[in-house]
């Protein structure tokens, strides 16, 4: 019987403080050597060895580490549990405590636990415990209707509970925490069951964010391609124009040239004498010269309107991009705003979760 152990045997106080609050029978198979003092009780720093507890059931009762564990969890049962199945092997170096990781189990809830005790009475305990969800009741309930509050969705907590607790400290004033937590409480532990709601949740949003980038991105090269194909429009029909006024011009003074070289035949076919021939061939030349004059200045003046309305035409095409080019990083800053705030919105659902 465990209390009667404690009360007769002083190394179990030394060594097992904690089988004065536990009730129940067991068997011990435990052998170590030690050196005795002048009372012939051991020196724990010399005493080394190995020992296997076992119980069918024991029962516990106002254990400090315990109690701090069930206020931190909000499980009451924690406080005074019961264990069954025990097969707990240790080993003393030194009068230091190494107890290997043991499982056991509490009503539907089974646990793990192992870890070191020195001589000088210092602990580092690891107790894993996997709780049917319907064990912690109401609290885990409260917990999950918050996260549905904040993220609008269901959660899907899964019927088993994973709680990881550390206990350090020392024998007389242990520390208990939840690992890989800094206030405790069974809330801490349910984000790693959530964890793959968070991840998902920030998985959606990135894709959202995505599609309304990429939406935007095609958008933007439709407003570029309209943008240029309205400006090679204009330019090529501004093209069409220059060159028309162009052939119009040179249609002209091909007309005055001919009309000029007519002119001046006549009027040397028309001389009939040396003299007035002489006369005629310089007066054909004159008008043939100032037909050609005119002829060159209806070419030039077609050519520089001709280039004035493609220029024209090319600086509208050249505007038309330029506005497309804005209202397209204008979209496009649009969008990623958007998608920025959607991520951020969901990493900061995800971190309250």
């Amino acid at each position: 019987n465990i209390p009667d152990a404690f009360e007769t045997f002083n190394t179990v106080k030394q060594l097992a403080p904690i089988a004065k609050n536990t009730n129940g029978k067991f068997s011990l198979d435990f052998k170590f050597s030690t050196d005795l003092d002048y009372y012939l009780s051991p020196v724990y720093k010399t005493l080394n060895g190995k020992g296997r507890f076992q119980s069918e059931n024991i029962k516990l009762k106002d254990v400090e580490s315990l109690t701090k564990l069930a206020e931190l969890t909000k499980w009451k049962k924690l406080a005074n549990p019961s264990l069954k199945n025990i097969d707990l092997k240790f080993e003393i170096k030194n009068g230091n405590i190494k107890v290997d990781p043991t499982k056991m189990k509490m009503g539907k809830s089974e646990f793990e636990f192992g870890g070191t005790q020195g001589i000088d009475q210092k602990i580092d305990y690891d107790l894993k415990m996997k709780i049917p969800r319907d064990e912690l009741g109401g609290s885990i309930n409260k917990v999950v209707d918050n996260l549905f509050a904040k993220t609008g969705k269901e959660i899907d907590i899964a019927k088993n509970i994973q709680i990881n607790a550390k206990v350090v400290g020392t024998v007389t004033d242990p520390k208990v925490r939840l690992a890989g937590s800094k206030d405790g409480g069974v809330k801490d532990e349910i984000k790693e069951e959530i964890g793959a709601e968070a991840k998902k949740l920030i998985g959606d949003v990135d894709k959202e964010a995505q599609k309304l980038i990429a939406e935007a991105e095609k958008e933007v090269e439709k407003i570029k391609a309209e943008a240029k194909k309205a400006g090679d429009k204009l330019v090529v029909e501004a093209d069409k124009q220059a060159d028309k006024l162009k052939d119009e011009a040179d249609k002209k003074a091909k007309q005055l040239v001919g009309e000029a070289d007519k002119q001046a035949a006549k009027l040397l076919s028309d001389a009939k004498n040396p003299i007035t021939k002489i006369a005629a061939k310089k007066s054909g030349e004159l008008l043939k010269k100032e037909a050609k004059k005119s002829a060159d200045k209806l070419n030039v003046e077609a050519d520089k309107n001709a280039k004035k309305i493609h220029n024209e035409a090319q600086t509208k095409a050249d505007k038309l991009n330029v506005e497309a080019d804005k209202k397209s990083d204008k979209l496009l800053d649009n969008a990623k705003v958007k998608a920025e705030k959607l991520k951020s919105d969901a990493d900061n659902k995800a971190d309250n979760l």
